[in-house]
């Protein structure tokens, strides 16, 4: 992958999350142990490299699910976020069963420090964590647990998480989505629910039809003081441009950008391209093209 304005050339499996022009990279290499850089050419004309301390991750083979920074890079008290999921081998264990488990990670730019932080995993294959945004000192994280979505946060100066999963913060969705992408606009997080299927879970596109397009795409609006969700039907003036890790609510209030009102615009990490998607008179969002 060549980034267009520095002309760098990265490798798509290194890159675990980029903000304005700061890339941060894992390279694996072939031991349990794993290197990280961050790359930052927000300068105008140079570019720092810097390799951040080693961080042991012991036995077991470890993906990165979701990473993200909290604010800028280059902004005091910026923090890495990354959340690992685990699996230790069997011959780890004298039961003979594969252990899983995630880890959250993250790391102080500003002090060079990581902080690691283990989830309780039950089954891991229940649920599946989507997306991640930060507001307030916490990082949140949209979770699909088996037709419903869910919150987690984790605040970063206490190493503490919170799985938001009662009644009110719990929302049942009609089936499982593809994908879910939140947002944060002004304290009021945007949930993006793509589906593929009706709901009564019968596929209505063959996979032909439906290669690089999601059927419909529902938006919940959460508010971190109420602690509830609301289904949203019409943007108004803004307009989401949807990315995992890097989602965000703009305004479309300016006769420019007007024609993106109430639109949304997600990135195919499939098909590396722009998809577009405009609402409909049910408050639904179907796709309209790429670009």
């Amino acid at each position: 992958m060549i980034d267009p304005n520095s002309k760098l050339l990265i490798y798509q499996r290194s890159l675990i999350c980029y903000r304005n022009n700061v890339w941060f990279l894992q390279l694996d290499t072939g031991r349990s142990d794993r290197i990280f850089l961050v790359l930052d050419a927000s300068g105008e004309d140079t570019l720092q490299v810097n390799l951040l301390p080693p961080l042991d991750c012991n036995c077991g083979h470890r993906k990165v699910e979701l990473a993200s920074f909290s604010t800028a890079p280059a902004s005091p008290g910026s923090v890495i976020f990354f959340l690992w999921k685990s699996t230790v081998p069997r011959s780890c264990y004298e039961e003979g069963e594969e252990y899983h488990y995630f880890t959250i990670t993250t790391y102080d730019l500003e002090y060079r420090r990581w902080s690691l932080y283990q989830l309780p995993c039950v089954n891991p294959n229940d649920y599946e964590f989507k997306d991640v945004v930060y507001a307030d000192g916490s990082f949140y994280v949209a979770i699909d647990m088996n037709s419903k979505a869910v919150l987690g946060s984790f605040n970063v100066a206490l190493q503490e998480w919170v799985m938001m999963n009662n009644s009110t913060s719990t929302l049942r969705l009609p089936s499982r989505p593809t994908h879910l992408y939140l947002a944060n606009s002004d304290r009021k997080f945007l949930l993006a629910v793509f589906y593929n299927k009706d709901q009564q879970g019968t596929e209505l596109f063959s996979p032909s039809e439906k290669r690089g397009r999601e059927l419909f795409c529902h938006i919940y609006q959460f508010d971190l003081s109420q602690k509830n969700w609301i289904r949203v039907k019409n943007l108004g003036n803004r307009a989401l441009l949807l990315c995992t890790a890097s989602s965000i609510a703009v305004s479309a209030a300016s006769m420019v950008a007007s024609k993106f009102a109430n639109v949304i615009v997600r990135y195919s990490s499939c098909d590396f391209v722009l998809e577009k998607y405009t609402c409909n008179t049910e408050g639904e969002w179907g796709f309209a093209e790429k670009g």
